[in-house]
């Protein structure tokens, strides 16, 4: 018999250490948490926690969105007595940290699943230098947990082809899940007043038209691209109400050096704002003349989605994922490509009309990703891989006798091989 309730092991150490520090409340936060709230909707879906930072029971009751608090906690898995380990059948999920080896090996009916968000330390060309070594070092501990039976969620096609290249993950051992827009930006959008008010808590001057970059300000980002561009655009532009606004977390690596090269007439309308709060963020996205964003490298770019969403442009590279996300919902140049960028928000700035036509179509594109889409691709795999064992446990010599290109047993009218025999 079919197993009917999906029993899903999520690690939650993303959210307790959000709840410690703001500064975790990234992109890959707010992807987990939707993830969890629209998994947490299906029925055939059984969640519990667990975490790996040793921290405490009460500690990521307080951490999990709160429409999951009901949702029964377990204690860290380093205290085993709480699961009999060798009978449960667990799905394992961890959106982010990799499990250690020796933690998926106490649960031998256990299967691993493993988000993966990006590949950047081997993907991006101008990360190859040795100051980049623990990313990618963090990297290779992902594919190592994987192990040889586990599961990667791939949050593009782009992450999931290299994943295939740079470390030869089969693809059938990979499932894209895109990630969508954060369920609290739906209907956030306020009037002008409201607006004025939020903005000025970020020092943006009343009816000034901004260039948004939003990002965690480090190499990746490519803020030097950013601030050439701008540069261009104050030069050619004449525009006295014009600013660059850079929304996001003070990061690593030599970035600051960038703005003292400025000269004042440029520099002098460049807005840092740090960590933007939730409360303020998506007036700041729909308020925005355009979000710039010349990244090096992206697994997927939820702030261009976000920006969409509002009918914010979009002016981005076209490195990763973002042509896989952006597609017909914005413009796109060559990282490095200062003057293509500059003169795209120049067409925004002298043609409202464009603007427009450019916001509805950035709107149309955001409407295609779903949460419910993402928890459905997930649950999908996992019953199709548990289908499988319940299928070769069953009868031993069900599987065993067929040929790769007769009928899968499960019923779904496929050739074995392109089913229930991809994960054998």
């Amino acid at each position: 018999m079919i197993t009917s309730t999906i029993k899903i092991m999520f690690d939650a150490s993303v959210f307790a250490l959000a709840q410690d520090s703001e500064l975790y409340r990234t992109g890959i936060y707010f992807v987990l948490k939707n993830l969890v709230e629209a998994l947490s909707a299906e029925k055939e879906a059984e969640l519990d926690f667990f975490f790996q930072e040793g921290l405490q029971r009460g500690k990521l009751t307080e951490a999990l969105p709160k429409a999951l608090r009901s949702v029964r906690l377990t204690a860290d898995p380093a205290t085993p007595k709480l699961w009999d380990w060798s009978k449960e059948k667990i799905n394992f999920f961890t959106g982010f940290y990799p499990l250690p080896v020796e933690f998926v090996a106490k649960a031998r009916n256990g299967k691993l699943y493993q988000m993966v968000h990006d590949v950047a330390g081997h993907a991006c060309p101008e990360f190859k230098e040795p100051s980049f070594e623990q990313q990618r070092s963090f990297e290779r501990s992902l594919i190592s947990g994987l192990g040889t039976s586990g599961h990667a969620f791939c949050v593009s096609d782009c992450t999931k082809n290299d994943l295939n290249k740079y470390f030869g993950l089969p693809f059938d051992r990979m499932t894209v899940v895109h990630p969508a827009v954060r369920s609290d930006f739906v209907g956030r959008e306020r009037g002008d007043q409201e607006s004025r008010a939020l903005l000025s808590k970020l020092n943006i001057p009343a009816h000034a038209r901004y260039v948004l970059a939003l990002a965690t300000l480090e190499p990746r980002k490519n803020v030097a691209t950013s601030l050439r561009a701008f540069q261009r655009i104050v030069e050619q532009s004449g525009q006295q109400d014009l600013y660059l606004v850079f929304a996001g977390a003070h990061g690593w690596g030599d970035w600051a050096s960038f703005f003292q090269t400025l000269p004042p007439p440029v520099s002098h309308r460049i807005i840092l704002t740090g960590y933007v709060s939730d409360d303020v963020l998506p007036t700041l996205l729909s308020r925005a003349l355009c979000l710039v964003y010349p990244s090096l490298y992206e697994g997927f770019g939820l702030p261009v989605l976000e920006a969409m969403s509002f009918g914010t442009p979009v002016v981005a590279s076209n490195r990763g994922a973002l042509p896989e996300v952006i597609d017909q919902g914005g413009r796109m140049f060559d990282a490095h490509d200062a003057e293509g960028i500059a003169q795209s928000i120049l067409t925004l700035l002298r043609n409202p009309g464009q603007r427009i036509e450019w916001s509805s179509r950035a709107r149309k594109q955001a409407s295609t990703f779903s949460w419910e889409s993402a928890a459905s691709k997930i649950l999908g795999t996992i019953r199709s891989r548990l289908h499988l064992t319940e299928l070769v446990e069953g009868n031993g010599t069900r599987t065993s006798h067929l040929g790769r290109n007769q009928a899968c047993p499960c019923g779904s009218g496929k050739k074995y091989k392109h089913c229930h025999g991809r994960f054998t």
